[in-house]
């Protein structure tokens, strides 16, 4: 079944009983020209996709749960939960997660160890320079945690704002510290 809406902005493709499938609305205007598809199954709109003068939105399930999953042939590779992104899971448990290796290029290639789980690279050149930045408040800490199976925090190393030191853990424990005036105890 194919029909026009009556107003002549859009074609809907429906079921004898009035459920539609697919819904296409053309909002052309001279002042806020858009374009929505939306593909869907009795009252519920699980998938939009909406061309806007100025950005491209894609929705997927109007309830909660709703989800938007990226694939390669049969394989999914992402997916977009309320939660968050996921890439390489289906149920990401923070706003981005990653399962499996990553690696954060800003120019050039390199081939990370087979034990890297996350490579910053920057190998364009010979003085070029990859760096990680671990902000902190300026009366709080910036750390580095090593954490085994068993404790969060077997070994450190720790950045104190407020005192401008640098304190290193081994055992959980503090082992060293570099004070603001370099002295090392």
């Amino acid at each position: 079944d194919i029909r026009t809406n009556g107003v002549g902005d859009g074609v809907r493709l429906a079921t004898s009983t009035n459920l539609y499938f697919a819904q296409i609305i053309n909002g052309n205007s001279e002042t806020f020209p858009y374009g929505i598809i939306n593909l869907s199954y009795g009252a519920t709109t699980p998938v939009r996709i909406s061309a806007l003068s100025n950005e491209l939105q894609i929705s997927g399930g109007y309830t909660t749960g709703g989800k938007i999953s990226f694939r390669t042939a049969s394989t999914e590779r992402m997916r977009l939960t309320d939660t968050g992104l996921g890439i390489g899971t289906t149920a990401p448990s923070e706003k981005l997660e990653v399962a499996g290796k990553a690696i954060i290029r800003k120019s050039g290639t390199a081939t990370p160890h087979g034990d890297t789980d996350l490579l910053v690279t920057d190998s364009t050149a010979s003085l070029s320079t990859a760096a990680v930045q671990i902000l902190g408040g300026n009366a709080g800490f910036s750390n580095l945690h090593f954490s085994d199976t068993d404790s969060y925090s077997q070994g450190a190393i720790k950045y104190g704002h407020a005192d401008n030191y640098m304190a290193f853990n081994s055992n959980a424990s503090e082992r060293m510290r570099i004070t603001s005036a370099g002295n090392v105890g």
